[in-house]
C-alpha cells in the first residue's frame, strides 16, 4: 500500500517545528500501521490533528476531491458546510461538530492524546516541579524566562524543538504543566500530569474556542485561565482551584475511542 498523504503545517525554513502539528506523522502511522508522508491540502488523503477544517474548507471550495477527516477541529466558531467528498470519521469536539452543517453524531477527540502510547514515559520519577509550555508564537518571549527563574525546579519546554523524543521526555518528568498551547495541555492529559491553561497575549482570533472544544470532548470541568502577566510569579503556588484532574479517569477510554474512529479503509 502507498503511504498515507497527510496534511499538517510545518514552519518554513526547516530548522523548527510546531509539535502539535508535527506529531501527525507518528500518530497516524501508529494507528494505521502504514507509512505517512506530508502533503498539501489539495493532494492529501487525510487531515487529522489541528485546527485545520477552515483551511480545508477554503481549499476544497475551488478544487473538491476526496479527503478523510479524523479528529480535526475548527479554529473559530464559523458555520461550515462540506460536500460529500469530505468523509468525517471524528472531529475534535462538540463545538466543531456543532459548527459543521449536516454533521452526524460522530466520535469526538483529539488524536494528540495518543502521544504517550508512542513516546511512553521512561520512568515515573519526576525531575521538575513545573513544565512551562509557551505557544510556538511565544517561544523566546522574556516573560517565560522570568517565570522559569521565579519558579523553583521548573523547566521551559520548547514545542518548536525538532528533537521530539527530548520534548516528550521533559513532559513526562514534570509534576505539573502550565501552558498557553492547547497541545501542551493535551500532552499533559496524555501522561496524566495536572495542568493549567495559561493566558498571555491573544494567540488566535477567538482562541478560547479550540480549548473549549477539546475540554468539552474530554469532559474537563476547569475552563478558567491563569493570567501570567506578572513575570515574578512562582508557579508552584498556583491555586488548586485552577487544577482539575477529574477527567484523568476517562483518558484511557478517550484514547481508545479516537483510535477506533480512524478510517478503516486507510489502515494496513
Amino acid at each position: 500500500m502507498h503511504e498515507i498523504l497527510v496534511y499538517w503545517y510545518r514552519p518554513p525554513g526547516g530548522n523548527k517545528i510546531n509539535l502539535g502539528d508535527e506529531i501527525n506523522a507518528k500518530v497516524v502511522e501508529f494507528v494505521s500501521r502504514r507509512g505517512v508522508r506530508q502533503a498539501d491540502l489539495l493532494t492529501c488523503d487525510l487531515v487529522a490533528i489541528g485546527s485545520v477544517l477552515q483551511a480545508l474548507h477554503n481549499r476544497l471550495a475551488t478544487t473538491p476531491r476526496p479527503v478523510d477527516v479524523w479528529g480535526s477541529g475548527l479554529m473559530t466558531p464559523q458555520v461550515r458546510r462540506f460536500g460529500p467528498e469530505v468523509r468525517f470519521s471524528a472531529v475534535r469536539g462538540p463545538l466543531t461538530r456543532g459548527m459543521v452543517e449536516g454533521m452526524p453524531a460522530l466520535p469526538m477527540g483529539d488524536p494528540g492524546i495518543l502521544v504517550s502510547e508512542i513516546w511512553p514515559a521512561a520512568s515515573a520519577e519526576k525531575a521538575y516541579s513545573v513544565g512551562l509550555v509557551p505557544h510556538q508564537s511565544q517561544v523566546g518571549d522574556p516573560l517565560w524566562k522570568a517565570l522559569n527563574e521565579a519558579t523553583p525546579a521548573s523547566i521551559l519546554i520548547d514545542l518548536t524543538n525538532p528533537d521530539i523524543n527530548r520534548t516528550f521526555d521533559l513532559f513526562s518528568k514534570c509534576e505539573m504543566i502550565v501552558s498557553t498551547s492547547l497541545h501542551g495541555l493535551i500532552f499533559a492529559d496524555a501522561y496524566g500530569i495536572p495542568n493549567v491553561w495559561a493566558a498571555y497575549r491573544d494567540i488566535h482570533p477567538a482562541e478560547a474556542f479550540k480549548f473549549y472544544d477539546y475540554f468539552s470532548s474530554i469532559r474537563r470541568r476547569q475552563f478558567r485561565r491563569l493570567e501570567i502577566l506578572h513575570c515574578n510569579r512562582n508557579l508552584t503556588a498556583i491555586s488548586p482551584e485552577l487544577i482539575d484532574t477529574s477527567h484523568f479517569a476517562r483518558v484511557g477510554e478517550y484514547k481508545n475511542r479516537i483510535a477506533a474512529a480512524f478510517p478503516s479503509h486507510l489502515k494496513a
